[in-house]
């Protein structure tokens, strides 16, 4: 299959980034002929420059001509594109219909939704845009702390909405969790159209993953991510106030306040390389992930889970639908210092035999589901499925 494969990168390396890299190697190295469309924002310089870009966002000419450019000379079977903002505008779409191509777009975020790509404001969660309007979010500039940055972004998600370019122009959505299915449902996307894939770990990545939880005595908690209120920083801190284990907490974002305060047992190791991070995987008991938002799709949960490690997560989002309790970990209600610490005592009260059960079903869940092979297939029948319903078909 020749797929032309559309991606924005981010100016900052994220996640998105590191899908469509896998991605890419996935179904170049599988047989299919993939033709890369990247564009970046580090051209993007200076007030006249970035002006341009905002006024592009509902309607881009140069997105729209790169579209039509690479189309007419590859000829591709489908066009999938993970992100199109700020640069390319959700107008590339039609471009591709025009063209008589198919189309598949990644719900990585929720910007086709939200301004701030993640319904949130101020550290809470605000789903305004979805029940209201995007415009509700221009008083909280929530893009960039800019009123007029915000406004520029509400109005693509608000005329969109009103034009139904994700009705009519795309023909199969990919969303990484059930749960944020559900929110584009909500928001008014064809439930029909968006099908369920969760990102994969390369098979170059899992090289350095053990085959197995280790036999020894593993010690100590475990968390991993920006050490930010949403998520769930406050809350975990609080907790450990009155449990005496240790807990390890690699990432950025520690003030001096933070660390002061802290409790006795926690231990900030600050930002660390991937390698590191699994090194800690491997000695650690469990993974905490105490969040208070709508988390994507983790890939930091996926690590644990091929390290066998399991996890004490709190029940909201898609996060609440990775973890199954007493399954492949344990939890517990967002923001609740209480019920974490409950959680927390449960998941030590296991004992090391204990925690290597659901660990072990952990990594099995995680083979199943989070595989290459598993990805491969699953993407191809999305593509597949696109191209039925764009050629009349039942999709």
């Amino acid at each position: 299959m020749k797929i032309l494969l559309v991606h924005n990168r981010y100016q900052q390396r994220g996640g998105e980034d590191s899908v469509f890299d896998a991605e890419l190697e996935l179904l170049s190295g599988h047989g299919n002929d993939v033709v890369p469309l990247l564009v970046t924002n580090d051209d993007v310089r200076g007030a006249v420059a970035k002006l341009r870009v905002a006024s592009g966002t509902i309607y881009s000419p140069f997105g729209v001509r790169r579209v039509r450019q690479e189309i007419r000379a590859h000829r591709p079977d489908v066009m999938h594109v993970h992100n199109y903002f700020p640069r390319l505008s959700p107008y590339i779409f039609r471009e591709a219909h025009r063209q008589q191509v198919p189309t598949v777009h990644t719900l990585h975020n929720y910007r086709p939704i939200c301004p701030s790509a993640n319904l949130l404001v101020d550290g809470v969660i605000n789903e305004s845009s979805i029940e209201k309007s995007a415009f509700h979010m221009v008083g909280k500039r929530v893009y960039r702390g800019s009123y007029l940055g915000t406004a520029v972004v509400a109005a693509m998600v608000e005329f969109h909405k009103w034009r139904a370019t994700w009705q009519r122009d795309v023909d199969a959505f990919v969303a990484l969790t059930e749960f944020a299915r559900s929110k584009f449902v909500q928001a008014g996307f064809p439930q029909a159209r968006i099908h369920v894939k969760p990102n994969f770990l390369p098979n170059s990545k899992l090289a350095g993953l053990p085959a197995s939880r280790q036999a020894e005595r593993r010690e100590g908690a475990l968390f991993v991510g920006r050490l930010s209120s949403e998520k769930g920083i406050t809350t975990l801190l609080e907790a450990w106030r009155e449990i005496d284990y240790p807990l390890t907490l690699a990432g950025g974002g520690a003030t001096e306040e933070m660390q002061r305060s802290a409790p006795p047992h926690a231990v900030f190791v600050g930002e660390l390389p991937r390698e590191h991070i699994l090194e800690l995987m491997h000695g650690a008991a469990f993974l905490v992930m105490p969040s208070e938002w709508y988390e994507g799709f983790p890939v930091t949960l996926v690590e644990a889970y091929m390290c066998g490690l399991p996890v004490v997560a709190s029940d909201i989002g898609s996060l609440g639908e990775l973890v199954v309790h007493q399954a492949t970990g344990l939890k517990f209600s967002p923001g609740d210092p209480d019920a974490l610490r409950v959680a927390v005592r449960q998941m030590l009260a296991l004992g090391d035999d204990g925690r290597a059960k659901l660990g072990a079903y952990a990594r099995k869940i995680a083979q199943e589901r989070y595989s290459e092979e598993k990805n491969l297939s699953r993407l191809i029948e999305i593509y597949e499925k696109a191209q039925r319903v764009f050629w009349g078909g039942s999709g």
